[in-house]
């Protein structure tokens, strides 16, 4: 749990921290980007997975756990309120994916995910 302990103080020298980019690629990813994009067949220039692409190691790593721990959700009374935090986490680590960033982030983009599937939910899909 250290690499936990040293998100809360951890930022990328040089610049932002990649939180902004993966926040942002979340919502378009989990929101109904992804079935855009497989129905545009092609990649445009602006779409958000090349403009928002993660810019670093820690930030593509963090990316892949992301990209997988959609179906890791805490649910009650028929609806999901919540990431599992901890098997996210063990997910992360089984990948070889933990770092700071992705403890950092992870809840921010745990509202986009409930909240998509949230409306998933609410609109019968």
């Amino acid at each position: 749990l250290r690499w936990i302990r040293a998100a809360l103080r951890w930022s990328r020298p040089g610049g932002g921290d990649g939180k902004k980019r993966l926040i942002a690629l979340a919502e378009w990813h989990f929101e109904g980007g992804a079935a855009y994009c497989d129905a545009c067949g092609e990649t445009c220039p602006e779409c958000p997975y090349v403009v928002q692409a993660p810019q670093s190691a820690d930030g593509l790593t963090a990316w892949a756990v992301v990209e997988r721990c959609g179906g890791q959700v805490r649910a009650g009374m028929g609806a999901p309120y919540g990431l599992d935090f901890a098997a996210v986490l063990l997910l992360a680590d089984a990948m070889g994916a933990r770092s700071p960033l992705l403890a950092d982030v992870l809840p921010r983009i745990e509202t986009v995910i409930v909240r998509s599937i949230q409306k998933q939910v609410t609109d019968g899909d």
